[in-house]
């Protein structure tokens, strides 16, 4: 099996405030929240990259931002170029309101 990095590169940050919450994307529920909080708390964190374009609209990941804020935990997040409205669309159809 062949595998190549990627060129892709992963940031951390604790400055939650970098992150733009786009009006298109759908909303962050606290619920959501409040339950990946308490997951993070008992079994620990796996990271998962959220994806943001380079304004640093959210793509994906509304909701982990959020409860590693209220953990104090670093986001880690790639910058991917290009991506919006319609790739968030897209992402969103595959997943539990």
């Amino acid at each position: 099996m062949k595998c190549e990095a990627s060129e892709r590169k992963i940031y951390t940050t604790t400055n939650y405030e970098i992150f733009v919450f786009p009006k298109w994307n759908r909303g962050v529920s606290n619920s959501r929240v409040v339950k990946m909080v308490e997951s993070i708390r008992k079994v620990g964190w796996m990271p998962e990259p959220v994806l943001v374009n380079e304004k640093y609209e959210v793509i994906d990941g509304q909701s982990r931002i959020k409860a590693l804020e209220a953990l104090d935990m670093p986001v880690e997040f790639c910058i991917v170029k290009g991506i919006g409205k319609k790739e968030c669309q897209m992402l969103n159809l595959f997943q539990k309101n």
